[in-house]
């Protein structure tokens, strides 16, 4: 059995199992993607970190860690949709303060905002309020 490391908990998952890629895969069977196992093949190893799919495990998604994403909701190309959110650590490039890019609002940037999956706040909320006071 493959084993997946969960990008959302950090606990190695069987893919069959204890994920929902392989039902993914097949519900998604029609798009223009590639690679035969796409949806492992592009929640595994290095992809993920340079933007790959973001997933969850199932036991994530049970206890409310990680939200579900819909990929027909989302605005995407040459990078996969996400098929779940969950709180995200960045660093903002004005003020240098770590800030929570969180699940709840990353839903609302890709499937109501319909920004591309690529994007991803490079201020926190603070400063990006006070880049938009700035620029009216």
């Amino acid at each position: 059995m493959k084993r997946l490391i969960c990008p959302c908990c950090g606990q190695k998952r069987n893919v069959t199992n204890e994920t929902p890629l392989i039902q993914v895969q097949k519900i998604f069977s029609h798009a223009c993607l590639t690679h035969e196992n796409w949806a492992e093949y592009y929640a595994e190893g290095s992809f993920y970190h340079w933007g790959g799919m973001q997933w969850a495990c199932n036991y994530c998604m049970r206890e409310g860690i990680a939200i579900e994403g819909k990929p027909h909701l989302q605005m995407f190309c040459d990078y996969p949709p996400y098929l779940a959110y969950f709180d995200k650590t960045y660093t903002c490039s004005d003020c240098l303060n770590a800030f929570i890019f969180n699940k709840e609002e990353q839903r609302y940037w890709y499937e109501e905002l319909k920004f591309w999956v690529q994007s991803y706040p490079k201020q926190c909320l603070e400063c990006r309020r006070k880049r938009r006071k700035k620029s009216i």
